[in-house]
């Protein structure tokens, strides 16, 4: 989960990059079936979270990760996390748009 922790949080700072608005609703998923949502708003002491669900297989988060942040505006990110690092997605037919973290 601390790969999955690490790569979360460079996506957060990339949404923020892109002005996206608060609140963030994070979903990530593994293709063994263990999934991950979050809510992620602004309050008087910084960034909150409120986790909405959870599930881990026993084996836990494994690669490729596929991971949707999406804003109040409607914006979304999509990215996949892998053994290489995060793959960023554009809106228009998944194509990579750049990568920013390696050897995940």
């Amino acid at each position: 989960m601390d790969k999955l922790t690490d790569a979360l949080a460079d996506v957060l700072k990339h949404c923020l990059t892109r002005k996206m608005v608060f609140p963030f609703i994070a979903c990530a998923a593994s293709p063994n079936g263990s999934i991950l949502a979050i809510r992620y708003s602004t309050g008087e002491d910084g960034l909150e979270t409120e986790l909405l669900a959870q599930h881990s297989e026993r084996k836990g988060f494994q690669t490729p990760i596929t991971m949707v942040i999406l804003d109040q505006a409607g914006e979304a990110v999509r990215v996949t996390i892998g053994d290489k690092g995060i793959r960023y997605h554009c809106e228009s037919g998944g194509a990579e748009i750049g990568t920013n973290r390696p050897g995940m």
